[in-house]
Parts: structure tokens; C-alpha cells; sequence
């Protein structure tokens, strides 16, 4: 999440453009456009040298859109140069320095490194709750981000008193709902409890659908879930459905994230194995075979056939980190 507020320290018209441009940018995904308008922001506001809550903004601006581009290194030193400019100027109590606590946060969630995430959360959350409504989109946010941490690190009591309060403050069409929902859904599931979680990924399934359409490839995790949901519960139907489903949405997508498609491949592979339907599990393992780069059916050949799938998704994350 970027920073929005005035650029109260510049005087600049040009630079004051480009923030907003480089705003608009972040928020539409253009993040290479994003990163050069930032910087052209710095660039005027470092001549100043002085620090200023402007300076501190763009830092990070810059920070969470490094972050998005996984540039991680980039994304670190730009909110923690922000975080420190911050509190020379506005102080560590000021809204603001909450949002890049949290950008902070997602940055380290994103590498895994839960173990600083989740302070970071926690002190974004505390702060906000002392200066914002209960129900302010930014509290819901911290609930959010710190409950599905903890549920990371399967502390779960904790992730779910956050993940309910959380939902019970959201609105359905709260950008993320569905995400908190599914969450909530997944720490039912490993906690056993399939009913509840079969009624979280639903009610997920359905909001997205409502904000994003039938066929949107962000379907494709929650219809996985709910597949392998069904699965657990012997309803091979209904899990079948949800695979073919997720499937049909990424076929659209040529150019869309091969991993998932494997995935999802792989989880009806598992399907067709358990209820012995032979021909369609080969189908698919054919389906997978040719997924794979030149070198991997020599990989192949040292696995069973039902080892495909996993094999080929974790060559895959390999290839996109």
C-alpha cells in the first residue's frame, strides 16, 4: 500500500505530478511507471536535504512497490530508511508510520521470515486501534495480515480470535473479504473442522465471485480448496467439479501462472488415482509431461507417476523466485 496523503513538504509542481501519477500507476499495476515517477519525486525532495514527512512517503512508496516487483532487498532499505525519516518527523504515533510497519510486514511475509512479519504487524495493529474507529478499513487489515502470520506459523488460537474479528468488521465487498474468509476456512480445515471451513471457502467463493466474476483466475485457489475439501470428505464429485472448474478458468489464461495449472492438474491427478480411473489419471499425466521444461522427463523417469505433479510445482516455484 502506498501513501496518499498531501505532499505537505513540496513545492515542486512537477514533483507533486509525478506522486500522483506514480500513485496512480501503483494502483492500477504499472509498477515500472510507478517506480519511475517515484523516483523522480526522491530525486527533487533528497536535493532539499532536509528530512520531511514527504520525503518519508515516497521512501515508502518506492518500498512497497520494490516489494511488489520482489525486488526484496530494494523494497527492505527504502521502508526502513521511511520508517526512520517518519519518526523524525511526524513521530511513531502517527498513522502513517503504521502503514509502513505494515509494508514492512508484508515484505517479510512474503519471504517466509514470519518471525519479524509478525511483530511488525502486531505494533501497525496496536497503533491503529489507538488512533482510528474500530472499523476502519486499516484495523480490518491488521486483523487480517497478523491472523493469517500467526495461522502461518499454526498458532492457532490467536489466528482465529483475529480472522473472526476481522470478518465481523468487514464488509462483503471489502477488497479483502474473500481472502480473510478463505483464511478462516483454511485454519478450520487443518483444525478438522470441515463443515466450518466447506462454509468459509463457500462463502469466499461466492464474494468473489460477485467482485471480480465467474470466470476470474483468483477463483482458481479457493475452487482448489474446496476441491480438496471435498476430496478429504469422500464427496469425488463434488471435488472433481471444483478441479475441472478451476482448470476451465485457466485455459483461458495461456500466459497465466503455470503453477497453478499444475496445481490443479496434480490435485486431479491425486482425484482419478484414488477413485482408479485410469485412463484420466494418464490423460493428465500426459497433460503434465508436456507441461515440463526439455530436461525433466529425464526427472521423470526416477519418479512414480503420481509424483509428477508435485515434482513439476516445485520446479516451478524454483524457476519463479
Amino acid at each position: 500500500m502506498v501513501s496518499t496523503d498531501p505532499p505537505d513538504s513540496m513545492v515542486d509542481p512537477a514533483a507533486e505530478q509525478a506522486l500522483r501519477l506514480g500513485e496512480e500507476a501503483f494502483v492500477n499495476r504499472s509498477f515500472a511507471v510507478a517506480e519511475s515517477q517515484f523516483l523522480k519525486v526522491l530525486s527533487v525532495l533528497e536535493a532539499q536535504n532536509t528530512p520531511s514527512a514527504a520525503l518519508a512517503r515516497v521512501l515508502n512508496n518506492l518500498g512497497a512497490t520494490y516489494r511488489e516487483t520482489q525486488r526484496f532487498e530494494e523494497s527492505e532499505a527504502y521502508l526502513k530508511r521511511a520508517l526512520v525519516v517518519f519518526e523524525k518527523t511526524l513521530g511513531k504515533t502517527h498513522p502513517e508510520y503504521a502503514l509502513t510497519q505494515n509494508n514492512l510486514g508484508l515484505l517479510y511475509d512474503l519471504q517466509s521470515r514470519f518471525d519479524k512479519a509478525e511483530p511488525l504487524y502486531d505494533a501497525a495493529l496496536s497503533l491503529r486501534k489507538q488512533l482510528l474507529e474500530p472499523d476502519d478499513p486499516d484495523i480490518v487489515e491488521s486483523l487480517h495480515n497478523l491472523g493469517l502470520v500467526r495461522l502461518k506459523q499454526r498458532k492457532h488460537q490467536s489466528a482465529r480470535t483475529l480472522l473472526e474479528e476481522s470478518v465481523r468488521l468487514m464488509k462483503a465487498d471489502h477488497p479483502t473479504y474473500a481472502s480473510t474468509l478463505s483464511s478462516l476456512g483454511l485454519l478450520h480445515y487443518q483444525a478438522s473442522e470441515l463443515e466450518q471451513a466447506e462454509a468459509c471457502y463457500q462463502q469466499a467463493l461466492e464474494a468473489r465471485e460477485q467482485r471480480l466474476g465467474k470466470s476470474s483466475p483468483e477463483l482458481v485457489p479457493l475452487l482448489n480448496n474446496l476441491g480438496t475439501l471435498y476430496l478429504e470428505r469422500q464427496n469425488y464429485l463434488a471435488a472433481e467439479t471444483c478441479y475441472k472448474r478451476a482448470l476451465a478458468i485457466l485455459d483461458r489464461f495461456p500466459a497465466g501462472n503455470p503453477a497453478w495449472v499444475s496445481t490443479t492438474l496434480n490435485n486431479l491427478l491425486l482425484l482419478y488415482r484414488k477413485t482408479r480411473r485410469t485412463l484420466e489419471a494418464e490423460a493428465i499425466e500426459e497433460r503434465l509431461s508436456a507441461m515440463a521444461p526439455p530436461v525433466f522427463p529425464k526427472l521423470l523417469r526416477l519418479l512414480k507417476p503420481q509424483e509428477w505433479g508435485r515434482a513439476l510445482l516445485r520446479w516451478l516455484r524454483r524457476k519463479s523466485l
